[in-house]
């Protein structure tokens, strides 16, 4: 199991660019229009399924993902980024849990979203996640 304990602060540094991922682009014009909250958002979510789903890694659409933004909006996009990651973290300890079958379903759950959202196929934000090799 990977450390709860990881800052948001981290989590930022993982989307530098030094993470490789083939076959995704890194443009950020390869990356839907989005508002620096959905943006945020997005990248909470990247953030928390690499830290919660066994066999995911991030890629480097999330640094350009952030990339996009300045000033007040990189402010509203790394406050959104970390709400996601927080609840990230709350399901990777159970926070709300009434038990450990209950822990389980609900990070499986999470984690199914988030490869449906965000994985190479994703609906809403494809490439931010994929499979580790």
């Amino acid at each position: 199991m990977r450390s709860p304990n990881i800052s948001l602060a981290a989590v930022l540094l993982l989307g530098t660019g030094v993470i490789a991922a083939a076959g995704v682009g890194t443009s950020p014009t390869d990356i839907p229009s989005l508002s620096a909250k959905d943006a945020g958002a997005r990248y909470g979510e990247a953030a928390g399924a690499v830290l919660v789903c066994y066999g995911l890694k991030i890629t480097p659409r999330v640094a350009a993902l952030r990339a996009r933004f300045q000033g007040d909006e990189l402010a509203e996009f790394d406050a959104q980024a970390g709400k996601i990651l927080s609840a990230w973290r709350e399901t990777l300890n159970c926070t709300h849990a009434d038990g450990p079958n209950d822990c389980k379903v609900s990070q499986q759950w999470s984690c199914q979203q988030a490869v449906q959202e965000i994985g190479p196929a994703g609906s809403k934000v494809p490439g931010l996640v994929e499979p580790k090799n």
